[in-house]
């Protein structure tokens, strides 16, 4: 814990260096301000993003320039049906020692065993290699050899998938997406930015120079902890959760309607956190309103599944998160409930 008279300075220190990672990103990967924006954010709040859109937008490159600019070790994975648990976490081998001859158990670590990790067409593995991925996410750790492993820290996980692609597709289920902190749409840049793009092909920059440690890193991620959220805002965040789902005291008619299954308790935390990551990237000690607006929507998108009756609709999630704002505007006090009846 950061004592209240360094918070200020340990607050501007993390905004200023996450504002280099951002520009020295986005030097290299032009028209994804935004998703460079929720890469950072999710990592601060120590969460991992699903990115939904076309190949070859630059996500991969995201994560691997914020690696070597933290100095951390970065892994891509391309998932296929064929690929077995090995091939994700590793192996136990037996290694002998020179000097008593004895054979002793040694880790021989697979690629989920860094930083950063990409995780390519998620949806294209078989649902015990996304099972494994999700205990990965979930907890930190990874069993291999029948005993549980940490992983390195930090640990952050871009996955990727691909709705154009069909063939040999294994949909995550709506426990597994709720371990993701963002679900993010990756659209092509611009038109002004692609012909940027085009400009600068013959053109190579250098490899990033470092610009923090792994360490100072994690040391910024404990900070969101000591971000302060406004009681109006918090209750306004929570109501927007509750009204979520379906059958509940709290939500609108339409949601019964239309919402197969709403945010869990897992959705408000990861809402609350992201709210506090944001602040923080933008150098407030406090929640504003704005940071609750742009967490919303990758926050609760996969976590709010429509019915049939809103497919029929072509109702998607994010229409229907716009039909909760309205339902529930910031400008209301949501009390919280009475704890001492409770």
């Amino acid at each position: 814990m950061f004592p209240e008279s360094a918070l200020e300075n340990a607050i501007e220190r993390c905004a200023t260096t996450c504002q280099r990672l951002a520009t020295l990103i986005g030097e290299r990967v032009l028209g994804q301000s935004a998703l460079i924006e929720q890469v950072l954010t999710a990592c601060l709040a120590q969460g991992h993003i699903l990115v939904e859109g076309a190949s070859g937008v630059g996500r991969g490159l995201i994560v691997a320039t914020l690696a070597k600019a933290i100095q951390g070790s970065f892994r891509q994975i391309f998932l296929t049906p064929d690929l077995v648990a090995v091939d994700l976490v590793g192996r136990e081998v037996f290694v002998e020692e020179l000097d008593t001859g004895q054979r002793r158990p040694q880790l021989e670590p697979g690629p989920i065993f860094a930083n950063f990790v990409v995780v390519r067409d998620i949806h294209f593995t078989m649902p015990r290699i996304q099972s494994l991925l999700m205990e990965a996410l979930e907890t930190g750790r990874v069993t291999v050899g029948g005993k549980p492993r940490e992983l390195p820290r930090p640990f952050f996980v871009l996955a990727t998938q691909n709705p154009a692609m069909e063939q040999e597709v294994h949909p995550l289920s709506y426990e597994h997406l709720d371990r993701f902190l963002f679900f993010v749409k990756a659209d092509y840049p611009s038109a002004i930015d692609e012909w940027r793009i085009a400009q600068a092909v013959s053109g190579k920059l250098p490899d990033p120079e470092p610009i923090l440690t792994v360490g100072e890193w994690q040391h910024f991620g404990k900070l969101v902890d000591q971000i302060r959220f406004p009681e109006d805002l918090l209750g306004y965040a929570w109501a927007l959760v509750r009204a979520s789902r379906p059958r509940a005291a709290d939500s609108p008619d339409f949601v019964d309607r239309w919402v197969a299954a709403g945010a869990s308790t897992r959705g408000l935390v990861a809402f609350v956190r992201a709210a506090k990551a944001r602040a923080l990237l933008c150098g407030r000690g406090s929640v504003a309103l704005e940071d609750v607006h742009a967490v919303v929507k990758p926050t609760l998108r996969h976590r709010i599944a429509p019915n049939e009756a809103a497919q029929a609709q072509a109702l998607s999630s994010d229409a229907l998160i716009d039909m909760i704002m309205e339902a529930v505007p910031p400008g209301r006090l949501y009390p919280p409930p009475d704890l001492k009846t409770s």
